[in-house]
């Protein structure tokens, strides 16, 4: 279900919200979704919301600027388990 939801504000993150409450709410739980579901799909999918989000919305930066320093963790942490998984090492390594 949070594979789906992060999805779906990946999908529709180009979206004006009329209700900059509702942003920081979905910016708090992809957040979320990124540090701390044990997931790598969901992983994933809310590191890619969270990107689309900063590239599409002035207003992102301040909600996720808090927890930028482990959104940036998690996410060379998930580079580095795809690499690792998918066997190609050597290109991380370089």
């Amino acid at each position: 279900m949070v594979l789906q939801a992060c999805w779906v504000l990946h999908y529709f993150s180009e979206i004006r919200f009329k209700n900059e409450q509702v942003l920081a709410d979905a910016l708090r739980l992809t957040t979320n979704a990124l540090l701390t579901d044990n997931e790598l799909p969901v992983k994933v999918e809310a590191a890619i919301a969270l990107q689309m989000f900063l590239n599409s919305q002035d207003a992102a930066i301040k909600y996720i600027e808090p927890q930028v320093r482990n959104c940036m963790l998690a996410s060379l942490i998930l580079f580095w388990r795809f690499k690792t998984v998918s066997g190609h090492t050597a290109c991380v390594m370089k």
